[in-house]
């Protein structure tokens, strides 16, 4: 952008919207990798049948998850969790890390995040 005065109005107002917002660059990030590294066998018992009670979850998984919806029958309940696109998490990781350019790898720099699931 080349209007100095505008650039400063747009970064007057970013920085304005994002003192309400209580999250850091590094828990978008986290919860990136949460949502790219989400196993959905996590979430169900030992047979494969049953979904695990929500409290059993591991974190990083139910920080993944985009919905929920029950439905009841007279054959019973249905449960069905959606977890949220491991695609578009992942592209985001790649473009917040600039792994890659136009023609591909950008540098040949290793790009490397860290982040610990307790």
């Amino acid at each position: 952008m080349q209007k100095p005065a505008i650039r400063a109005a747009i970064e007057a107002k970013r920085t304005k919207m994002l003192e309400h917002i209580d999250m850091t660059a590094k828990d978008v990030v986290t919860h990136w990798v949460a949502i790219a590294t989400a196993d959905a066998r996590s979430v169900w018992e030992e047979d494969g049948l049953r979904l695990k009670h929500m409290s059993k979850w591991p974190e990083h998984v139910a920080r993944s998850v985009q919905s929920i919806s029950v439905s009841n029958t007279d054959k019973g309940t249905t449960m069905k969790v959606q977890l949220a696109s491991k695609i578009s998490a992942l592209e985001a990781l790649a473009k917040y890390m600039r792994m890659f350019g136009d023609a591909g790898l950008e540098d040949n720099e290793s790009k490397t995040v860290v982040v610990e699931f307790k």
